[in-house]
């Protein structure tokens, strides 16, 4: 979600239909930034939800929040003028408030469960593991997106959702 972002940028159909965004900006680096701030706000309240609830349980909230943050985002809408990127900048903040609590909770939740041989690799892999995701979204997504654009060859609302 993070790195598709990115790449839909590029599309000038996405851009200009939907938002109307410029490739650079205050407000292109508003929407792109507001992940990074529902991130920074979702950091101080994940560790003691993961203490209250727990850790699975404090994943399993996180990733509710993070799945309603991306349904706000797929039906984001921008008015008839194009002008109003609230909905699509509220799902974006949710997405990153939802991420942060995932993400901190996840590695001591493996340590919690792991067998103590097993402890330190799989919390080593686990850590390492999600920058070979970030990586993989990263690189092939332009042309994800492209394919896309290509396969469906017209300007519809299925194509940004």
């Amino acid at each position: 979600m993070v790195h598709l972002i990115g790449s839909s940028l590029t599309l000038a159909d996405w851009r200009l239909r939907y938002f109307k965004l410029s490739k650079t900006g205050s407000e292109t680096g508003l929407i792109f930034s507001v992940f990074a701030m529902g991130n920074i706000c979702g950091s101080f309240f994940c560790g003691p939800l993961s203490d209250l609830w727990g850790r699975r349980w404090g994943m399993f909230h996180g990733a509710v929040i993070l799945i309603a943050g991306a349904c706000i985002q797929g039906f984001a809408y921008s008015g008839p003028n194009g002008d109003d990127r609230s909905m699509f900048m509220v799902g974006r903040f949710l997405t990153g408030f939802g991420i942060a609590t995932c993400q901190t909770a996840g590695p001591s939740y493996v340590a919690e469960i792991a067998h103590p041989a097993w402890r330190g690799v799989l919390t080593g892999l686990y850590n390492c593991q999600y920058f070979v995701g970030a990586v993989r979204d990263t690189n092939p997504s332009p042309a994800l997106i492209y394919s896309l654009y290509l396969s469906l060859c017209q300007l519809t609302d299925i194509l940004f959702r």
